[in-house]
C-alpha cells in the first residue's frame, strides 16, 4: 500500500498588485538590469559629471523603453508594503554603492546618500504615474542635480553662525 501524500502546497502570498512572489522575482530581475546597466554606462564613461550623466541616461532610457518594467520597480513594489521591503531596501543599498563608485570627492553622510536614492526613485515614481514611461528622460537635469548634490559640502545644511550688525 502506498502512502498517501498529505502535503498541501501553500497558498501564494497576495499583495494588492497580485502575487508576491511572482512580484518579488520580476522586481529582483529588474533591479538586477538597471544595475548591470548603469553600471556598465559608468564604468565607460568614468567617474564625475560624465559617469552620472551616462548613468542617468542608461537608467532613463532603460525605464522609457520598458513601461512594465517601470511599473514594476517604481509603483507595484513599492506599494507592496514589507513584504518587498528587504528587496527594497537591498535595491536602495545597491544603487547607494553605484552612485558613491561615480560621485568624485568624498561624499555626504550614508544617510543623505540614501534619502537621495529615495528622493529619485519617488520623483521617478510620481512621473511616471504623471506622464507615462515616455515622459521620464525629461527628468535627466534633476536626477544629475540630486547625484551631483551627494558630494559632501555641495549642499551644506548646517546652521551658520549669525553675523553681527
Amino acid at each position: 500500500m502506498s502512502a498517501v501524500s498529505t502535503h498541501v502546497p501553500a497558498a501564494p502570498r497576495r499583495s494588492a498588485g497580485g502575487d508576491v512572489d511572482t512580484l518579488l522575482a520580476t522586481y529582483a530581475a529588474g533591479v538586477e538590469d538597471l544595475l548591470g546597466r548603469v553600471g556598465r554606462a559608468c564604468a565607460a564613461a568614468g567617474t564625475g559629471s560624465e559617469g552620472i550623466h551616462a548613468g542617468v541616461a542608461a537608467l532613463l532610457e532603460r525605464l522609457g523603453s520598458r513601461p512594465e518594467l517601470a511599473r514594476r520597480v517604481l509603483i507595484d513594489a513599492p506599494s507592496a508594503g514589507r513584504s518587498v521591503a528587504r528587496a527594497r531596501a537591498d535595491a536602495h543599498r545597491r544603487f547607494c554603492e553605484l552612485v558613491t563608485g561615480t560621485v568624485d570627492g568624498p561624499l555626504a553622510t550614508p544617510e543623505s546618500v540614501a534619502a537621495g536614492i529615495r528622493a529619485v526613485e519617488n520623483v521617478l515614481a510620481a512621473n511616471l504615474i504623471g506622464g507615462g514611461a515616455t515622459a521620464l528622460h525629461e527628468l535627466a537635469p534633476f536626477i544629475e542635480q540630486v547625484i551631483t548634490s551627494l558630494r559632501a559640502g555641495e549642499y551644506d545644511t548646517a546652521p551658520r553662525p549669525r553675523r553681527r550688525a
